[in-house]
């Protein structure tokens, strides 16, 4: 490898290192706190669409090096750069207008099958669930159960308050809340 070689790849790594450091901060403060899933794939969509219209932009549409193609190299060059721009402006579209919490309510759903979600929400420390069933609500932390209120086992519940008794003596007055 030449040394140009060298140092063209040493630059990549350290724009790889940029990025990294720039987007950590960005989606965890920024996309997370503010949009939910289908927006921030839609988001990220756009941003990836943004580079291809800008590598082509930059491109002369020129054949270099390519494989002989029964298609016009520069009309199928326009034709790419035409549905990049087609694809941004659906992309744009999809994030204003009602589709992304379509998309959102129908991936919540299809997670949650058959049981009913109060409330979703990602947050910085985790995805937070709301769940009801019956007269039961169970709060649920990355899909973990995390507490469930009124607490299901009644039974148990009512024993474990005996346990306080059995370190009492004699125990005669008994306060019930």
């Amino acid at each position: 490898m030449s040394q140009a070689q060298v140092e063209s790849a040493g630059k990549v790594y350290i724009l790889e290192a940029i990025g990294f450091i720039i987007a950590g901060p960005i989606f965890t403060y920024l996309l997370l706190t503010h949009f939910h899933s289908a927006q921030i794939a839609i988001i990220i969509g756009l941003l990836n669409l943004l580079s291809a219209f800008l590598l082509l932009s930059v491109s002369t549409g020129e054949k270099k090096n390519l494989v002989v193609h029964p298609v016009n190299p520069v009309k199928l060059f326009y034709g790419v750069k035409f549905l990049v721009v087609f694809l941004f402006g659906l992309n744009i579209y999809f994030l204003f207008s009602n589709f992304a919490k379509q998309i959102q309510n129908s991936s919540i759903n299809q997670q949650w099958k058959g049981r009913e979600v109060i409330a979703y929400e990602n947050s910085i420390y985790g995805n937070l669930c709301v769940i009801k069933s019956g007269e039961q609500y169970t709060f649920y932390s990355d899909g973990i159960p995390v507490v469930t209120t009124p607490y299901p086992d009644i039974i148990w519940v009512e024993e474990f308050v005996h346990f306080s008794l059995l370190g009492h003596p004699k125990p005669e007055n008994i306060l019930l809340v």
